[in-house]
């Protein structure tokens, strides 16, 4: 046997393969970009390459079948056909690539992930690999409520995180997965996989990954939706190096709307009055910390919240009930209106707070089969639906507060 060592790119053209006939030929390569060219004459050639930045060892059993379907890294494997298409027979199993020039003889190839080619001379590729990912659960991103359940609407400034896994259901290894973020003029997305990065270097067949993806609420989002789907929505796209990928906006699952409301409207009604002032204090009461009470999103409860409250009390008033006049241009909406604030596929919520401050009863909405007859008595709003009491503003709410709990943080 000759020993060659450094070999990138090996040639065989037609004098070659008469002298060398079925002489075996091994390549076991620490580099990556190791190239085989096959040329019949001038005009065509079949090239195979792989090209990677992770070291793997390539290995030709013979010159006609080429095996890289036992490729444990990251490779991806290209075979660049020259000249034009239709010059070949092309078949393909699922598994075994067969490429014929011209009655020249069968070469086998196993393990190919893409397919670059001519067509009426323009450039063409095929993806052979059937990666398929499919993604679990739904979106979610509405608010948890003290008294259980959750209402569809979400406060400005708001970060939600919603977590899916997504599994390998294909037929091969998923290489070199990435993630890319996609905000919209609502919301800003961040996403990682579970190992908190945005790049994964393989996801194995039959098995999953969890991705986390953190929506940041814009605090200007006040008084209009956050879509996950379309173009104008925000999620995040899962791409690997085989050429595919997958968008969260695309999926029908991912798709949800919710509505957004004040960063100070604790009592998710759409105002900002006595109501979330009381909602606050009843929080501090109870000495129970709970991420509907924290008004400035810091992760505790205390007097500091109040300060998120008083500023937005005269943003609510000055809008005089115009927050929402670009959802409900109307001005009066009735249940088939706000049909999406508790039922959209898979997730229900509880907004009833907003929408008997829109004068919209829980009697109609029951009618209307978007909520039980249960919940007909009780409503996730804590206090009255009176005007802000301006008198608490004489002093500031937090030396207000600071009266009544100078020390609580929960």
């Amino acid at each position: 046997h000759d020993h060659f060592f450094g070999i990138e790119h090996l040639v065989l053209d037609w004098a070659a393969y008469k002298k060398l006939g079925s002489n075996a030929f091994s390549f076991n390569s620490l580099e990556s970009g190791i190239k085989v060219e096959f040329q019949p004459d001038h005009k065509h050639s079949v090239l195979l390459k792989s090209v990677d930045d992770a070291s793997q060892a390539l290995k030709v059993s013979n010159v006609n079948h080429f095996d890289f379907s036992d490729d444990e890294g990251g490779n991806s494997v290209v075979l660049e056909l020259g000249g034009d298409v239709d010059d070949y027979t092309i078949t393909f199993d699922g598994q075994t690539l067969d490429v014929e020039w011209r009655g020249s003889g069968t070469k086998s190839f196993k393990g190919i992930d893409k397919v670059v080619y001519q067509s009426n001379g323009l450039g063409q590729n095929a993806q052979l690999l059937d990666i398929q990912l499919d993604v679990d659960g739904h979106f979610d991103l509405g608010t948890e409520l003290v008294e259980g359940g959750t209402s569809n609407l979400i406060r400005a400034g708001s970060i939600i995180t919603q977590t899916n896994s997504w599994s390998n259901v294909g037929e091969f290894k998923a290489k070199e997965l990435s993630l890319e973020n996609i905000s919209s003029d609502i919301a800003q997305v961040s996403a990682v996989f579970a190992n908190g990065e945005s790049v994964l270097d393989s996801l194995p067949v039959d098995q999953s990954i969890d991705v986390t993806a953190t929506f940041r609420v814009n605090d200007d989002a006040i008084g209009r939706i956050l879509s996950t789907s379309g173009d104008d929505g925000a999620g995040y796209a899962l791409s690997t190096k085989g050429w595919v990928s997958w968008d969260t906006r695309d999926i029908s699952d991912l798709h949800v709307e919710h509505l957004v409301t004040f960063q100070g409207d604790l009592t998710l009604d759409g105002y900002v009055n006595d109501n979330d002032v009381q909602f606050l204090a009843d929080a501090l009461s109870t000495g129970t910390y709970s991420s509907q009470a924290d008004a400035n999103f810091d992760g505790v409860i205390n007097v500091m919240d109040f300060e998120i409250i008083e500023r937005d009390s005269s943003l609510s008033t000055a809008a005089r009930g115009k927050t929402f006049s670009g959802v409900f241009p109307d001005g009066n909406p009735d249940s088939n209106d706000v049909d999406f604030l508790f039922v959209q596929g898979a997730n229900t919520w509880d907004s009833t707070a907003f929408t008997e401050r829109m004068g919209i009863t829980t009697a109609d909405l029951i009618d209307q089969g978007l909520i039980l007859p249960s919940g007909s008595d009780e409503s996730p709003s804590l206090g009255g639906t009176s005007d802000f009491d301006s008198s608490l503003l004489n002093d500031s709410l937090v030396n207000h507060w600071e009266q009544v709990f100078p020390t609580n943080t929960f």
